[in-house]
């Protein structure tokens, strides 16, 4: 799956406030919240009927899932802007001989709680919220860690590939309204599955054709007898410029450079919530946008999104995850 660092939005924020790197620096240790203060939920968590719960809580209890926050435990007076709200995981690097640790970015969710000397003696936070951070992590490491077998996953993507043409489709339209246009959405819809296939998921633009086809949200009939771009042969998608160029090239009665990431990116942050600013283009900011979605943890704007994305999807995405992890 694709890396946040090949991502446009990303690079383009990289020159302000945004740097991986540096967020794995000495300092951070300062920030990880003490497990002890949220391990008394572990046991209300097992019992919930979450696909993913009992993985989740085991890799939490072996250490692997660390949940930041942006002050000092020790001293309310530090603070420290770990990492911004559009970045909601990190994973340390690939060793075969350690194992993936992931580090969430809990500050919008939790809080803590200080004596009179303002030293932490616990955590403010809700169940769901909490839980939600924890997979969040347990997801991050299987990604990291089974990146072949996610990658090569046909149901899993088929499912994904849905939610996101679903999503996405409806952002676009309602900037550059094109549904109007007979058979219009479906090949929208059939463009943003190429790109998702290709970009965020690695794979080459003739498998990604193949796939794309078998989609709910398109129609193999329409995309055959009437797309552009798929007439021309040429569906390569190596980045999101590409996408903007087949979009052009299909619908050409849009005005030429009036197509641009930034009014995308500025209309997804504004109907699904700040966090999901890389969910267009990082497969796995998008994979956790839909199971916080499905979660209802307040991470984004989740009675917008449940409008799109049916929760029985989402269920089945979880589950599907759940298998590759046990394998």
């Amino acid at each position: 799956m694709n890396k946040l660092s090949s991502c446009q939005t990303y690079n383009d924020l990289k020159k302000g406030f945004v740097d991986l790197d540096k967020m794995l620096g000495p300092d951070l240790p300062k920030y990880i919240i003490p497990q002890q203060f949220y391990e008394t939920y572990f046991n209300i968590m097992a019992v919930k009927k979450y696909p993913l719960v009992q993985a989740t809580i085991k890799a939490a209890k072996q250490g692997r899932i660390k949940l930041l926050n942006h002050s000092d435990p020790k001293d309310e007076s530090i603070k420290h802007y770990v990492m911004p709200d559009c970045i909601s995981c990190i994973t340390t690097p690939p060793n075969p001989n350690k194992p993936t640790i992931a580090l969430v970015n809990a500050i919008k969710k939790t809080g803590y709680i200080r004596n009179a000397d303002k030293e932490a003696v616990g955590l403010k936070v809700n169940e769901v919220a909490l839980y939600s951070y924890l997979q969040t992590g347990y997801v991050a490491t299987l990604l990291a860690e089974k990146d072949q077998a996610v990658t090569n996953n046909v149901k899993l993507h088929t499912l994904l590939a849905e939610m996101y043409s679903s999503m996405f489709s409806r952002i676009i339209d309602q900037i550059y309204p094109i549904t109007g246009e007979d058979g219009s959405y479906t090949r929208l819809s059939f463009l943003l599955c190429l790109f998702y296939y290709q970009f965020m998921c690695g794979l080459d633009d003739v498998t990604a054709l193949k796939l794309s086809m078998r989609v709910k949200t398109v129609d193999p009939a329409e995309v055959s007898a009437n797309s552009k771009v798929f007439a021309s042969g040429n569906v390569k998608m190596s980045k999101f410029d590409d996408f903007i160029s087949a979009f052009m090239r299909e619908f050409p009665f849009i005005r030429q450079g009036s197509v641009t990431l930034r009014l995308i990116i500025g209309k997804t942050i504004k109907q699904y919530g700040a966090g999901a600013m890389f969910t267009l283009e990082h497969f796995q900011s998008f994979l956790n946008m839909i199971q916080c979605v499905g979660l209802r943890s307040g991470m984004y704007n989740d009675a917008m999104i449940a409008k799109i994305v049916p929760s029985n999807l989402i269920k089945d995405v979880d589950k599907i995850l759940l298998l590759i992890g046990e394998s």
